[in-house]
């Protein structure tokens, strides 16, 4: 995640000239109905390394600590196992 405060440089020429766009996403913006079949056949196929991108597990009653994880920047995901 981006932080608050953080800032982007963007070449003018190509946003001018070029007629190019920026759009902003929050965690990909995703069609849930549309894209989610996709990426469970993306995994189940193997194309699509899910286990490799989830860095801790943690049970419930060590939500806070994951919290505390992610404030930090540390890790990339998180399971949380029940």
């Amino acid at each position: 995640m981006m932080p608050f405060d953080a800032k982007v440089e963007i070449p003018g020429y190509e946003i001018f000239m070029m007629e190019k766009t920026l759009k902003g996403s929050m965690m990909g913006s995703n069609v849930f109905r549309k894209d989610m079949p996709q990426y469970v056949n993306m995994y189940l196929d193997g194309r699509l390394m899910l286990d490799e991108m989830v860095s801790q597990h943690i049970h419930l009653d060590q939500i806070n600590d994951g919290y505390q994880a992610m404030q930090r920047r540390e890790g990339t995901r998180t399971v949380i196992d029940f």
